[in-house]
């Protein structure tokens, strides 16, 4: 972009994003991968199933991909456990910040019982005092 600091659809003319399937980022972006998403010179659809992030680093380092839209917190962790911290730069970041999601397919009757088990587990380490330590670890409270 020429500038320091790379924000919302323009900033991605000319490079290819990196998307998780399924992932909602903001209106401007989900509005661009909509638009483009089946130009695989635009985007890069990365399976949902398993360890996605990951997955949308391997194609930036493969190449196969210019530009990785994630969480802070996700993206930093992310990049720590691969090692890659010094060769993957941070270039910009959405306009505001968002709440990061997890999902449980109500279709799967194994969905109910994991977000029920989520949610006793987050309750417990809340109660027990470590749900704070374990935020303090990535920097939130």
């Amino acid at each position: 972009d020429g500038g320091g600091c790379c924000h919302g659809p323009k900033s991605l003319e000319g490079k290819r994003l990196a998307v998780i399937e399924g992932y909602a980022y903001d209106e401007g972006i989900d509005s661009y991968i909509e638009q483009h998403k089946a130009d695989a010179s635009r985007i890069v659809v990365v399976n949902s199933v398993g360890r996605a992030a990951v997955a949308a680093v391997s194609n930036l380092v493969g190449k196969r991909a210019d530009v990785w839209i994630e969480n802070r917190y996700v993206g930093v962790d992310t990049l720590t456990k691969l090692e890659l911290a010094d060769r993957i730069v941070e270039r910009g970041a959405l306009d505001a910040p968002e709440d990061v999601y997890i999902a449980c397919t109500p279709a799967d009757p194994r969905g109910a019982r994991y977000a029920q088990m989520f949610s006793d587990g987050i309750a417990r380490l809340r109660s027990e005092g470590k749900l704070a330590e374990v935020l303090a670890r990535y920097g939130l409270r």
